[in-house]
């Protein structure tokens, strides 16, 4: 009976807190429409979260239960960012969050004829030691790098024999075909077969991919998708799990990367993301999170930076 009563004070007092989330937010950043993302610092409260959703106006979409996440579907005339701010000031709300949208980390490499020289080609693999590191080791077949990204293209001649099987969180199936180009370029700077006389060199000459897709047509990735292909590389053998959107600040990404750094006792990287933005927040503790540089050692434009950035490295003319 008192847990009954308990339940019956949170959704009053859940109710009370969201009265204002019809509201408008101007420019507000790209979010899954009508989703949002909580974890309840109970995890007890989860057996009743169809209950309580209900009493919201939402349901339950769909649940993370290794990281205790779930994705509730809001209603249609909500504002999916005043929906979460409202749900995260009640105490028993660990966080909350729209399923926000980011784009891939940027490539950058012009077209112009004389841009790409050929002493140019690579310079990023002595700038960051390689040549020394290959003396130790070229990679392991048994280390496998979970790549989030648009898909990676099993044809390419770099990359063929280099792929594990891999899912497609966009469309929920097992194509993980690159639609948009960015995940088969990233992936050959992380794993492309190496001194085979075609193609480009790689970090990891002998690791293997698996290939995650969690973008949009478009090329953009929702943090809904990078948790969800976290948890599932964590639980199918990947030891490096490598995000290429700028997601270091999502409270459910931190979750799925603390759970595969418990579960697959590995390590997650994330980019630091595009448009040059300074970030006051503090360091997540369960990520890499990486900053690019030119061929001059300097920050590129495009490089978010700030108090999150463990590292950077050569991201220009790669």
């Amino acid at each position: 009976m008192r847990r009954w009563l308990r339940i019956g004070c949170v959704i009053v007092g859940l109710g009370s807190l969201l009265s204002g989330f019809y509201a408008q937010v101007e420019e507000a950043p790209a979010c899954v429409p009508q989703r949002v993302m909580i974890k309840f610092r109970a995890p007890w409260l989860n057996m009743y979260a169809n209950r309580i959703a209900a009493s919201l106006g939402a349901r339950v979409e769909d649940a993370l239960p290794q990281i205790g996440v779930l994705m509730l579907q809001i209603p249609p005339e909500a504002d999916e960012k005043l929906y979460a701010e409202a749900l995260s000031r009640h105490s028993i709300i660990q966080f909350a969050e729209p399923d926000y949208i980011v784009p891939p980390a940027q490539v950058v490499h012009p077209n112009d004829p004389e841009y790409d020289p050929p002493a140019l080609k690579g310079w990023h693999l002595a700038r960051i030691g390689c040549p020394a590191a290959w003396f130790h080791t070229r990679g392991n077949p048994r280390i496998i790098i979970a790549h989030l990204d648009t898909g990676v293209d099993a044809n390419h001649p770099d990359l063929r024999g280099k792929l594990v099987p891999g899912w497609n969180f966009y469309d929920n199936n097992a194509n993980t075909d690159d639609h948009f180009g960015h995940g088969t370029a990233t992936a050959g700077a992380l794993a492309a077969a190496t001194s085979n006389g075609i193609g480009v060199a790689s970090v990891g000459w002998n690791c293997r991919i698996m290939p995650l897709r969690i973008s949009t047509p478009e090329g953009n990735g929702s943090v809904g998708s990078a948790a969800r292909a976290l948890v599932w590389a964590a639980d199918r053998g990947a030891r490096v799990a490598v995000l290429t959107y700028g997601m270091t600040h999502s409270e459910t990404v931190r979750e799925a990367a603390q759970y595969f750094m418990r579960r697959a006792r590995g390590v997650v990287v994330i980019s630091a993301g595009n448009g040059g933005t300074f970030y006051s927040r503090s360091d997540n503790p369960f990520v890499i999170t990486v900053s690019a540089i030119n061929s001059e050692e300097q920050r590129t434009s495009w490089s978010s930076y700030g108090n999150s950035i463990d590292l950077c490295a050569p991201g220009e003319d790669v």
